[in-house]
């Protein structure tokens, strides 16, 4: 029977992560020799998703909306792990003005980021403040 030690290294805090990791296994077999390996791991990704979200977002009174289609997430070094979470998760198109929205993005090691949003309803027909220019 061969039995398995990790040690393991005090948590530090977000600002305190270093780009690269020490990971140090100790195995003993049953005649009590231990062998001990030290895997260095490099360039660890220590940077939360980037999240962009469309200027300007007007919805007409009474339409549908995916939230999707105005915010997207991305991930050079792990990629984003799930779908954008959104909270509130839908825009109530009943009532006419403003809604702030939070876009929650999370990678495929942990590292989570956040942005607000404003998305604005509009009647039907109400021109678009400050379009973007083409």
């Amino acid at each position: 029977m061969i039995r398995k030690k990790i040690k393991r290294k005090r948590k530090r805090k977000k600002s305190q992560k270093k780009k690269n990791k020490t990971l140090n296994i100790a195995v003993k077999d049953i005649n009590d020799n231990v062998y001990k390996v030290e895997y260095k791991i490099e360039n660890f990704d220590t940077e939360a998703p980037k999240i962009e979200v469309v200027n300007n977002i007007q919805i007409t009174k009474n339409s549908k909306v995916n939230l999707s289609d105005y915010v997207t997430a991305t991930d050079e070094k792990s990629g984003v792990e799930s779908d954008i979470v959104f909270t509130p998760s839908t825009i109530d198109t009943t009532k006419l003005g403003e809604q702030v929205i939070t876009a929650t993005a999370i990678d495929k090691v942990g590292n989570q980021s956040s942005v607000n949003f404003a998305v604005k309803v509009v009647e039907k027909g109400t021109p678009i403040e400050n379009p973007i220019a083409n």
